[in-house]
């Protein structure tokens, strides 16, 4: 209560944590900073600490003590959190048969509210474009591969989400429009050099249906192999190609920065493929995404002596609605590249930094040596 509305004296009442969350009750995903860093001799000196940023998740206060948990930006995307595209909640005022070139939407607003002015919707089974005026669409029947039929009032007209651009391009879309990221995380000069270097080339796809952004980044990395990451010092997300490291990477050394006792590994041989299926050209996109026969061309990368090597063959399957039947080198160069990253069995590697090597950063390539 504001102080002339109490009996009670506020600061002898609960702890600082139990305050701080009454008085911020809607702290989730607000700034989270933490500073890192290192004494020397026992005195702070602030250039010895760097701070590191994240968003708040939640907070749990019991018994006077208070557990913070951070998340980078990127929790955003997450599932749950963010779909793509947005489910809109516009239906069919009345009867469509299949002819019929106009429909209009209800409840009265909707479109203006929730639809572009134009674009491609999902009815049904039917993908059709539209034009609109107000909640009036005029409409062209059975694109993308789908079949033009009758609707009844009352069908959801599902907007779709539909893209023709660089991988780096539709990422951004999705974070910013979709993920509710702000932009200023995104160094756009650098995502379209790390692209034009390695990845290069358009991308192609429609989405129906509302689906987890963090599912539709999955696809995407597949299609072109690559990974996106939060860089907590600097504030920026960043997207880097799977691609072989430098030859002049710093080297992580067991006898001057691990951390004694700290250095665990492990093999992953789940990871490994001597075989990769790029299955690609979707045919009907309102078909579920692993429906093999909706496609009508796959690509082969056959490593043999990964085969002969491990004495097997183990196959790892892509199938992307983000390469169309004419893009064939786009689903070549995926499948060399996960083929050559993953043809022997990837190793995890853990261990402790001393406060004054934390120069390395989650995202960056260090070539090891341990014995």
């Amino acid at each position: 209560k504001y102080v002339d509305e109490r009996t009670w004296i506020a600061s002898d009442r609960g702890s600082f944590w139990t305050k701080l969350r009454a008085r911020n009750p809607n702290y989730q995903f607000r700034a989270l900073r933490v500073l890192t860093g290192y004494l020397e001799d026992g005195a702070f000196i602030a250039n010895n600490f760097k701070t590191r940023n994240y968003v708040i998740e939640k907070m749990d206060v019991t018994s006077g003590k208070c557990t913070i948990t951070g998340k980078d930006p990127l929790k955003l995307a997450s599932a749950k959190k963010a779909q793509v595209p947005a489910p809109s909640t516009g239906i069919l005022l009345a009867d469509i048969t299949a002819g019929v070139g106009t429909a209009t939407l209800t409840p009265a607003g909707v479109g203006n509210s929730e639809y572009a002015a134009s674009g491609f919707i999902n009815i049904g089974s039917e993908v059709v474009s539209f034009t609109r005026v107000a909640d009036d669409l005029d409409i062209t029947r059975g694109l993308k591969g789908t079949t033009a039929s009758a609707h009844s009032a009352g069908d959801a007209v599902q907007e779709c989400y539909v893209s023709n651009a660089e991988v780096n391009i539709i990422i951004k879309d999705i974070l910013t429009n979709f993920a509710t990221i702000d932009p200023i995380y995104i160094n756009d000069a650098a995502w379209q050099l790390e692209v034009d270097t390695y990845l290069n080339g358009l991308l192609d796809g429609i989405i129906t249906k509302p689906t987890d952004v963090n599912k539709i980044f999955k696809e995407l990395s597949e299609a072109k192999p690559l990974y996106i990451y939060w860089d907590e010092l600097n504030q920026t997300i960043n997207l880097e190609a799977l691609k072989a490291p430098p030859t002049s990477a710093n080297v992580v050394d067991m006898d001057s920065g691990i951390v004694s006792d700290s250095f665990k590994t492990k093999d992953l041989p789940k990871l490994r493929a001597s075989t990769v299926y790029v299955t690609f050209g979707q045919v009907d996109p309102t078909k579920p995404l692993t429906e093999l026969s909706n496609y009508t061309q796959t690509v082969t990368r056959v490593d043999s002596d990964s085969i002969t090597k491990f004495g097997n063959n183990q196959v790892k399957n892509i199938v992307s609605r983000w390469i169309n039947s004419g893009n064939k080198p786009a689903a070549e160069n995926a499948a060399q590249l996960v083929g050559r990253r993953f043809s022997d069995i990837p190793r995890e590697v853990n261990f402790s930094l001393e406060a004054k090597d934390s120069e390395l950063l989650i995202g960056q390539t260090r070539s090891v040596n341990h014995r």
